[in-house]
């Protein structure tokens, strides 16, 4: 099987090459932005990107229980508590940390 191309959404598709064909793959994606003042959940992964590397050394690691405290309005930045710490990110990296939801 060929590398993954992503379109950049929340639900996003994912195109694959094997067999000189073009097969199409949807999946829905959980991020950071789908969750709502005071909904918890856990950190399945990160989207390869820019701040890949900024977000792993804030501690944004597989696993780890995140929790969204505040969003501005219009798109504007998200705060979330990452264990005692609590952490302002701009839509684009929070769109970069997937999540799992046990509760829905």
């Amino acid at each position: 099987m060929g590398n993954p191309i992503f379109v950049k959404n929340d639900l996003f598709k994912v195109y694959t090459f094997s067999n000189d064909r073009l097969n199409f793959v949807s999946q829905m994606v959980n991020t950071l932005t789908n969750l709502q003042i005071g909904e918890k959940a856990i950190i399945s992964g990160l989207k390869p990107g820019d701040c890949q590397n900024a977000l792993l050394a804030l501690g944004f690691l597989t696993g780890k229980s995140i929790e969204v405290t505040l969003k501005a309005p219009f798109n504007g930045p998200i705060a979330v508590r990452l264990g005692q710490t609590l952490i302002s990110l701009r839509l684009e990296e929070a769109l970069q940390v997937l999540i799992d939801t046990p509760n829905r």
